[in-house]
């Protein structure tokens, strides 16, 4: 971060966490079953969009922000079922046996922008000062972060209320910590149903000491404005 982009330390490979196609020829929609197979219209659950290019970059469970679509009901975030390099079957309905355009669809998986990130238990957190909001991942996917499937595994986002920007984000025996300089936010939960953001008035880290936060002997230790 800020740069989103992830690098595999064993096999050092450079993989970008964001990834949008916009695809300019010919796309058709299809219903279908979920292996691909057409199907009736009125009882499919699953669409197939296929067209030159349009899974590249993309992994299957991949949610992504659909615009542009013919098929409105596709608009917006939806999961991608499977994918390959000219085809992408996800969740969806059609009020027609095919529907064709050519042009004008995005596809685009996105992370939010993060002042401060920190790694707890599988997932990235992270926090915005500009939206008041922190952040996790899907569970062991760092490139997913509008995953909202009602599962254990869904990324999470939360509004935090208090005054002030953020000024640092910690992991510390077991629990996420965000700092404010006057309030400590502590995470507790271990899935997104049950997941608690408590408030504490407390001397947090100064603006501009983030990098302050070191844990020594069990004991996490970081600049206030007090010291």
């Amino acid at each position: 971060f800020p740069d989103k982009v992830l690098l595999n330390t064993q096999t050092m490979k450079i993989e970008k966490m964001e990834n949008t196609v916009t695809v300019s020829g010919d796309i058709t929609y299809t219903p279908c079953d979920k292996l691909g197979d057409a199907a009736e219209f009125a009882s499919a659950v699953y669409v197939k969009i296929s067209a030159q290019g349009v899974g590249v970059g993309f992994k299957n469970q991949d949610v992504v922000t659909i615009t542009g679509s013919l098929v409105e009901s596709l608009n917006g975030d939806v999961q991608l079922d499977t994918v390959t390099e000219n085809e992408i079957i996800l969740l969806g309905t059609m009020a027609a046996e095919s529907i064709s355009q050519t042009g004008g669809l995005t596809l685009a998986r996105t992370a939010p922008d993060m002042d401060y990130v920190t790694e707890c238990n599988n997932r990235l957190w992270g926090c915005s000062s500009k939206k008041h909001e922190v952040y996790a991942c899907k569970l062991g996917d760092p490139t997913n972060w509008r995953n909202y499937q009602s599962m254990a595994s869904d990324a999470y986002a939360l509004t935090v209320g208090s005054y002030g920007d953020f000024t640092g984000a910690a992991s510390h025996l077991g629990y996420v910590l965000f700092f404010k300089e006057h309030m400590i936010h502590k995470l507790f939960g271990d899935r997104p149903s049950n997941y608690q953001l408590t408030d504490t008035n407390a001397r947090g880290v100064e603006k501009g000491s983030a990098g302050s936060l070191c844990a020594m002997n069990e004991t996490l230790y970081y600049h206030s404005p007090d010291g």
